[in-house]
């Protein structure tokens, strides 16, 4: 018997198939430390324990990723974790709580960007897509306009007015 714990986004055939076990499998044969380090080379999977409760208990426990944004570059969307790491999506209306960015450097936006804006709340509720273009400024395109720039006001950044004033 296999019992996983903390998995919603991955699917549990894909945890499965990681541990390499099958049904009617010797227990004393699977090896826990191998089944974790395969689970943990699943992209959405940032950290897992696996346990062999005897006499036929094989135990996953599955911390995932928690994705930061929802990129869209080329036609394609990916989302990111605030690692960096990309994780696969299959549905983007699954994750309509993660901010869409748009554009090919736009992660590396997000990174700085959206720590800033969950510090303001109010901010980052009326924010839909953040669109990055090749000058490297970044436009978001909300229900009330706001527009995100590098450089001044100062070498820290910082939310003014209307304004987002990201350093580089």
């Amino acid at each position: 018997e296999v019992l996983i714990s903390g998995r919603r986004s991955v699917d549990s055939a894909v945890v499965l198939y990681a541990l390499g076990v099958r049904r009617g499998d010797p227990i004393l044969a699977f090896d826990p430390e191998a089944a974790r380090v395969a689970l943990e080379s699943i992209p959405w999977v940032e950290h897992a324990t696996v346990e062999r409760r005897l006499p036929d208990t094989i135990y996953v426990k599955v911390e995932e990723r928690r994705p930061m944004a929802l990129w869209q570059n080329g036609g394609s969307f990916r989302l990111g974790d605030p690692d960096g790491t990309e994780l696969p999506v299959e549905a983007v209306a699954a994750f309509p709580y993660v901010p869409m960015i748009v554009g090919p450097d736009a992660p590396k936006a997000a990174i700085e960007l959206l720590p800033l804006l969950t510090a303001r709340p109010t901010v980052k509720s009326v924010l839909l897509p953040a669109l990055m273009p090749a000058n490297g400024a970044v436009f978001v395109s909300p229900v009330t306009t706001l527009t995100i720039s590098s450089g001044t006001p100062s070498s820290s950044a910082a939310i003014c007015a209307n304004e987002v004033f990201v350093p580089v």
